[in-house]
C-alpha cells in the first residue's frame, strides 16, 4: 500500500502548474515540507530578527543616518541630500537622495534584500571612483528599519529605461513569523533622475533636533571635501577621477528646504573672511574681501609687473575662505575638528575646465608658496595653506594655455602658469594684510609701533612691592616716616632693577657660552674631518668614483660648517643688544629648522612636524639669543640620543608648537634611546650628564651637565617652564616648554 502524500505537496504541485502562481504561498509550502524531512533539520529565521538587529547594530539614530550617507558615498555619489520633514517629533519623514550608480534588480535582490551579503567584502573599492568603502557591511537596511516603520526605495541606473521601487513595512517583521513569509513589493516606475537612489523613510520612530542632525553630519564629515565639486569627467580610462563628495542636511518647512548642516555651515561659517578674485577675458584682475567681523567689504585691482593687464592669463576665478585659528575667533568645541580638516584639505586647489588638477592643493604641496613666504619673510599674520580653504578655476577649452605635463601631474611651468601663481598668491596676501590691519596686528617683525604688552613677571613683582610700600606710607601720619618709607621703596626698585638687569646679562652670557661650546666642538670635529679628506685627496690611486664621493663629502661638511657659522654669527649679533622684546617664535623655529637641516640630515636624521607649528606665535619680551641656546641644546641632546638608540641612521626629531590659552606650548621629541625613568627627575640638575667622557666618541660633545639647567633657568626667568612629558607614538623622549604668549602674536 502506497504512503499518503502530504497535503502540502499536493497543494505545491497545483500551485506550480498554475499560470499565475503565488510565490509567497509556494515558499511557505516548501518550508513546511522541508520541516517534515525525517532525516534532516534546517535553521529557520524568526522575522523579529530584523528589529533586533536594527536596535543592536545601530544603537543611535544619528549613526543610522550616517550609515545611509556612507552607502551613498560607496555607490559613487558625489551629491547626497538628507531632508527631514515634520521630524521635530516622532512620526515624521526622512528623504535621502543621492546621484550614485543606483542598483539593478539583481543588485537590489542580492545586495539590499540579502542579509549578511558579502558584496562589500568581495569588492572593497567602489567601481567608478575606486573609493574605499565607508559603510559598515550590511548595515544600511537595518539603519532604515532603526529609523522608521516604512521604507520606499527608488533606484535607477544609466543602463535602465525605468526605475525600480521597493516598499517594505518594517512592522510586519514581527516575532513568531517566519522571515521568508514577510514580503516587500517591487515594481517599475518612471525614472526620477538618470541614476541614483532615493530612500523615503516614513513614521520616524524618534524626534530629531537640529543638534542631532548636526551630529549625524559630523559622523560623515571625514568623507566631505570642503571645496566645489568638479564636473564629472567622461570615462576615458579604466576609472574616473573622483570629483569629491558633498552632503547637505535639510529640514522641510512650509514646503521649502532649510539647510541645517553642510560643509558651508559646519566649516565655512567659522571662516573669518571670504576672498574672491578674478581675471576677465581682457586680462584685468581684481580681488574682493568680505569680513563681517571687522566690517570689511573691499575691492582692489591686481596688476602684473610692468603692465595693467595680464598677457597670458584670462578667464580665471578664485574663491577662498580665510581661517585664523585663535580661540577668540573659532569656538573651542569645533576648533580641533576644523584643524584636522584643514591639515588634510586646507590650501588652494586648481581646477581646469571644471576638473581637478593634481597635485595642486594636496597636503604638503605649496604651489602658491604661501608656506614658504610665511616662513622666510618677516610676516606675522597667518598666511599658510592651513589658513585657507579654496580653489582656482581656469578656463582653457583648447588646453593650449595650460598644457598638461607628459606625466599628467600638473600643468606646464610656462609664462601663463607664472602669471597664475603670482595673481593668486597676491590676492590672498593682500586680503590677509587687510584683515591683519583691521585687527591692529603687526604685519612684519620690523614694525616698531607695536610695543610689548605686560612686563615680565619679575618686574611686576617689584612694582607690586613698591605699591605696597607706597600704600603703607600713605597710612602713616608722620611725614618723616612717610618720606623714609618712600626712600626704601625707591631703593627697592633701583636695586631690584639692577639685579634683574644683571641676572638677564648673566643668562645671556650663560646661554651664549653654551652655544659657543656646541659651535666650537662642531667646528673642531669638521676641521679634523676635512683635513683627513684633504689627505685622502692627494692619493693618486683613487678611482674617479672615489674622488667624486670624496668631493661630495667635502662639500657636505662645508655646508655643515656654514650652517653652524651662520647660526652662531646670528646669535652673537643678537646677544649684543641687551633689550628684551617679544620674540616671533614661529619664525625662530622655522629658521632653526632651515639652518640645521643639513646638520641633522648628515647624521641620518630629519626634522618632522613643521606643519604642526602654528602661525604667528609670539612670546612675551625675551632676549632673542636665548632661544638659540634653548633650541641648540635640545638639538644636541636629541642627536646624541638618536646615535645611541635603535633608530640610528633613521632618526626623527619632532618640533611642534601651538597656543594654549595665554601660553605657547613647544614640544621637542626624538626617537633616540630615551631617558630611564629612575633618572628623569635629575636631567635638569646642575652637572648631571648622560654622556661620560670615557663613553663619548670623537664626534660627540661632552658637556658639563649645565645645558638643561641653563635652559630651565632661562624659561623660569620669564615665567615659563620646561619638563619631560609623555612622548608621542614612535618617539622615546619629549621635552615640553610652556612660555607666556604676547598679545602681539597673531593667530
Amino acid at each position: 500500500m502506497k504512503s499518503q502524500k502530504p497535503a502540502e505537496l499536493l497543494s505545491l504541485a497545483n500551485l506550480l502548474r498554475s499560470e499565475n502562481p503565488n510565490y509567497s504561498r509556494i515558499l511557505d509550502l516548501a518550508t513546511k515540507l522541508a520541516n517534515q524531512d525525517p532525516k534532516r533539520v534546517r535553521f529557520t529565521t524568526d522575522a523579529g530578527i530584523v528589529s533586533r538587529l536594527g536596535r543592536e547594530l545601530v544603537a543611535r539614530q544619528e549613526t543610522a543616518v550616517s550609515e545611509l550617507v556612507k552607502n551613498a558615498y560607496d555607490a559613487d555619489a558625489n551629491v547626497v541630500q538628507v531632508i527631514f520633514s515634520n521630524a521635530k517629533k516622532a512620526g515624521g519623514n526622512l528623504l535621502v537622495i543621492d546621484n550614485g550608480l543606483g542598483m539593478s534588480r539583481q543588485e537590489l535582490i542580492d545586495g539590499f534584500m540579502r542579509l549578511a551579503s558579502t558584496g562589500k567584502i568581495e569588492q572593497p573599492l567602489s567601481s567608478r571612483y575606486r573609493r574605499k568603502r565607508a559603510g559598515r557591511k550590511g548595515i544600511g537596511r537595518f539603519a532604515t528599519q532603526r529609523l522608521g516603520s516604512r521604507l520606499e526605495l527608488t533606484t535607477q541606473t544609466l543602463q535602465t529605461a525605468k526605475a525600480l521601487r521597493l516598499t517594505l513595512d518594517w512592522d510586519e517583521f514581527a516575532p513568531d513569523r517566519e522571515l521568508t513569509s514577510v514580503t516587500g513589493s517591487i515594481f517599475e516606475v518612471a525614472k526620477e533622475q538618470s541614476e541614483g537612489t532615493t530612500l523615503l523613510i516614513t513614521g520616524l520612530r524618534e524626534a530629531w533636533s537640529d543638534a542631532q542632525i548636526a551630529r549625524a553630519y559630523r559622523f560623515v564629515d571625514e568623507l566631505i571635501q570642503p571645496f566645489p565639486l568638479s564636473k564629472r569627467k567622461k570615462k576615458t580610462e579604466a576609472y574616473e577621477d573622483d570629483p569629491g563628495f558633498k552632503a547637505t542636511f535639510y529640514r522641510r518647512i512650509s514646503g521649502k528646504k532649510v539647510e541645517v548642516a553642510s560643509e558651508e555651515r559646519m566649516v565655512f561659517d567659522h571662516a573669518l573672511a571670504e576672498v574672491t578674485a578674478s581675471v576677465n577675458a581682457q586680462g584685468l584682475g581684481e580681488w574682493h574681501l568680505a569680513c563681517e567681523r571687522y566690517n570689511l567689504n573691499e575691492k582692489s585691482r591686481i596688476t602684473p609687473e610692468g603692465g595693467q593687464t595680464y598677457a597670458h592669463l584670462h578667464n580665471v576665478y578664485l574663491k577662498a575662505y580665510y581661517f585664523i585659528w585663535h580661540p577668540s575667533l573659532i569656538p573651542r568645541q569645533v576648533s580641533t575638528r576644523l584643524r584636522e580638516i584643514a591639515n588634510e584639505q586646507g590650501g588652494i586647489r586648481l581646477y581646469r575646465n571644471g576638473f581637478r588638477v593634481l597635485p595642486y592643493g594636496e597636503p604638503h604641496d605649496d604651489w602658491l608658496v604661501l608656506d614658504k613666504l610665511y616662513r622666510r619673510r618677516s610676516i606675522l599674520y597667518p598666511l599658510s595653506n592651513i589658513n585657507w580653504f579654496g580653489f582656482v578655476e581656469i578656463t582653457d577649452p583648447t588646453g593650449t594655455t595650460f598644457e598638461e605635463t607628459s606625466s599628467r601631474e600638473g600643468v606646464a611651468n610656462n609664462p601663463a602658469f607664472h602669471e597664475l601663481t603670482s595673481f593668486a598668491s597676491r590676492a590672498l596676501i593682500e586680503a590677509a594684510q587687510r584683515v591683519a590691519s583691521a585687527r591692529k596686528k603687526k604685519l612684519t617683525a620690523s614694525q616698531k609701533e607695536h610695543q610689548g604688552g605686560e612686563s615680565a613677571p619679575s618686574e611686576q613683582s617689584l612694582k607690586s612691592i613698591a605699591d605696597e610700600l607706597e600704600a603703607i606710607a600713605k597710612r602713616l601720619r608722620n611725614v618723616s616716616e612717610q618720606t623714609a618709607v618712600r626712600k626704601v621703596a625707591k631703593k627697592v626698585l633701583d636695586v631690584g632693577k639692577a639685579l634683574l638687569e644683571e641676572n638677564g646679562t648673566l643668562r645671556v652670557l650663560s646661554s651664549l657660552g653654551l652655544t659657543i661650546a656646541i659651535f666650537a666642538h662642531e667646528v673642531r670635529h669638521q676641521i679634523f674631518s676635512l683635513r683627513q679628506a684633504t689627505g685622502h685627496g692627494s692619493d693618486r690611486s683613487l678611482t674617479q668614483a672615489e674622488q667624486k664621493n670624496l668631493l661630495s663629502d667635502f662639500d657636505s661638511r662645508l655646508k655643515v660648517l656654514h650652517s653652524y657659522i651662520a647660526y652662531f654669527d646670528k646669535t652673537i649679533s643678537a646677544s649684543i643688544s641687551r633689550e628684551v622684546e617679544p620674540q616671533p617664535l614661529t619664525k625662530i623655529l622655522f629658521g632653526f629648522i632651515d639652518q640645521f637641516k643639513t646638520v641633522v640630515e648628515r647624521r641620518g636624521t630629519r626634522f618632522v612636524g613643521e606643519d604642526q607649528i602654528e602661525e604667528a606665535l609670539m612670546t612675551k619680551p625675551m632676549h632673542s639669543s636665548e632661544w638659540a641656546s634653548i633650541l641648540s641644546n635640545l638639538l644636541t641632546n636629541a642627536l646624541k640620543a638618536i646615535k645611541r638608540g635603535p633608530h640610528r641612521g633613521n632618526g626623527h626629531i619632532l618640533i611642534r608648537a601651538w597656543r594654549s590659552d595665554e601660553k605657547i606650548v613647544i614640544e621637542f621629541a626624538d626617537n633616540g634611546d630615551g631617558i630611564p625613568t629612575e633618572i628623569q627627575n635629575r636631567v635638569f640638575d646642575p652637572f648631571f650628564t648622560m654622556t661620560a667622557a670615557t663613553e663619548a666618541s670623537d664626534d660627540e660633545l661632552v658637556g658639563m651637565g649645565l645645558g638643561l639647567t641653563i635652559v630651565r633657568d632661562i624659561l623660569t626667568a620669564y615665567g615659563g617652564s620646561i619638563g619631560l612629558t609623555k612622548a608621542p607614538r614612535g618617539y622615546a623622549t619629549c621635552f615640553r616648554i610652556e612660555i607666556a604668549s604676547s598679545n602681539e602674536g597673531d593667530e
